[in-house]
């Protein structure tokens, strides 16, 4: 079942459509605008909350692992209510695994701490499925001991979609939480650009596997995903939404931020962050989603009986 919400005389009409319908009887393109990152630097979180606020982001993904995350989601809770919460699980970043260091040893360097984004591959190839499975639900339990319902799974730098074991393991856990997941296929037709790191190099899947993988799994995901970059202009975005098809879920993927030294140390990707979230504020792109059909949602409304949805038409 999915959850969506129509105006109606100046009111808001909450409908619930069986999956198997939807297709059908809704034309409406839908679209989750998800901003990775949440918790990677205090900064990249006030930007991430910025988009939410004065944009059109409607949902993001916390790296639990980080040292703010905690801090950054008691801020998320407070003054974001409505902005869709979901895991960015992980296995690189050089930061402390959630589990102790004996539990972990295929995922860590002798200093306790796991590799650096630039050893994914390395990372890859030393990690063992059944200490990858621990690392995540521990990640999956951190946040919800933080106070957090998440409503998604989805993972760093696409590292569940670079190993079949790997895959395996986020479909279990996604199974077992009953929560939704993000799948890095591209848009069957339209001018969609596809997203995420997996596809920067030789794809593992092809994307009628993947979404076979996932459906065997009884795992809901967006039917396609596409992605900003930060040398788009307000054209290029809206033409992204556009592309976004009636009747299917798109999940539009952004990594918006503020710039801080923490961000300068740990990644290269700095100053697009800005320019992202000033895209996805900015007054052309939002009067657009406004004066759209577009339906803004979060992951929650792919849950088991659409969840606790936080759909926003026309924001």
């Amino acid at each position: 079942m999915v959850k969506l919400r129509h105006a109606v005389r100046g009111h808001v009409r909450v409908a619930t459509v069986p999956c198997e319908e939807w297709s059908v009887s809704q034309p409406q393109p839908t679209v989750i605008v998800n901003a990775d990152d949440y918790g990677f630097t205090p900064a990249v979180s006030a930007g991430i909350r910025l988009a939410h606020r004065s944009g059109i982001v409607t949902s993001t993904s916390v790296l639990i692992v980080a040292p703010s995350a905690r801090a950054d989601l008691a801020e998320a809770k407070r003054s974001c209510p409505e902005l869709g919460i979901g895991v960015h699980l992980t296995l690189t970043g050089g930061w402390r695994p959630i589990l102790s260091a004996e539990r972990v040893r295929s995922l860590i360097t002798r200093r306790g701490r796991m590799l650096s984004s630039a050893e994914l591959e390395q990372a890859l190839i030393r990690a063992t499925a059944l200490e990858v499975a621990a690392e995540w639900r521990a990640q999956i339990e951190a946040v919800i001991a933080a106070g957090v319902d998440p409503d998604h799974l989805d993972a760093h730098h696409d590292v569940a979609y670079r190993s079949p074991p790997l895959t395996d393991v986020l479909l279990e856990l996604a199974s077992s939480y009953r929560l939704p997941i993000r799948l890095p296929i591209a848009p069957r037709e339209g001018s969609g650009r596809l997203g995420g790191a997996a596809h920067e190099r030789e794809r593992l899947w092809d994307d009628d596997n993947l979404s076979a993988l996932a459906d065997m799994a009884a795992v809901p995901h967006p039917s396609a995903l596409v992605t900003v970059r930060g040398g788009d202009s307000p054209t290029d975005l809206i033409a992204l939404l556009e592309s976004a098809q009636p009747g299917a879920v798109t999940e539009l993927l952004c990594h918006p931020g503020n710039v801080d030294w923490r961000l300068r140390i740990k990644s290269s990707y700095t100053r697009p962050r800005e320019r992202e979230l000033a895209l996805l504020t900015d007054e052309r792109v939002t009067r657009w989603v406004r004066e759209s059909n577009l339906n803004l949602t979060t992951f929650s409304a792919l849950g088991p009986n659409g969840g606790e949805e936080r759909s926003r038409v026309g924001r």
